[in-house]
This record gives C-alpha cells, structure tokens and sequence, in this order.
C-alpha cells in the first residue's frame, strides 16, 4: 500500500470493492493516485468507481472452488445456478488476462488448477 500512496503503481488488478482492511474512503483515496485500475467484481463500490476497466466476475454461488479454512482443511464448493450475463468465474478471467500477456496456460476452469495446485503443493493433494 505504501507504494500506491507514493505514487509508485503504474498498473492494478483488484479483485473485489476494497482493498485489505481499507475503509471504502481510504480504497478510493489510493486508487485515484493509480493511473490504471481493472476491477474483477460483483457489484459497484469505490474500486469499480476508480476502475478504468471492469471485469465482471461471476459471484460465490455462480462458481465452484475452493476455500481453506484457518485449521488448513481444504473445502469445496460447487455452484449454485449459472453465471449471469458476462460474468466470468476469476479463474477464466486470469487465465484469459494471463493467455493474452503470453502465459500459455491451458486451464479450464476451477478443476484444473486445483489439480495442479494439488500436484505441488501436499496439504490440497487429499
């Protein structure tokens, strides 16, 4: 956060409305020293007010995934009904960012990269 408020942020991809623990004043007050800001979101609020771009992203119960809880247990959660719109799950939206900057990645969807976040990292191999 320190080099938002300097200044020193050319560029930034938000995921959500806030930023950390950032009141929704604060979020905006910093985001207004960033010169581009893309927001993967839900709904409206100060960084998709500051956002040059906005992604709309599909929402907890319009997407399956993962969450770990704070004892390490890894839990899934599947969706509940369809994406509405244009809204993309996040994963869809990196591995589309990440493809169009030359990543080469070949995810599709939340299942394939929890496989491959289970191939290296032991606590989500089951």
């Amino acid at each position: 956060m320190s080099r938002i408020s300097a200044g020193g942020i050319d560029a930034l991809l938000v995921f959500g409305n806030v930023l950390g623990a950032h009141s929704e004043e604060e979020t905006a007050a910093l985001l207004a020293k960033v010169p581009f800001v893309a927001q993967v979101g839900t709904n409206e609020g100060p960084v998709s007010t500051a956002a040059t771009a906005v992604l709309p992203s599909a929402s907890v119960a319009e997407r399956g995934g993962t969450f770990t809880s704070h004892v390490g247990r890894v839990q899934r959660f599947r969706s509940g009904f369809p994406a509405r719109g244009k809204a993309k799950s996040p994963v869809e939206i990196l591995v589309s960012l990440g493809n169009r900057l030359g990543a080469g990645w070949d995810f599709a969807g939340e299942a394939s990269v929890f496989r491959a976040l289970a191939e290296s990292e032991a606590p989500f191999a089951g």
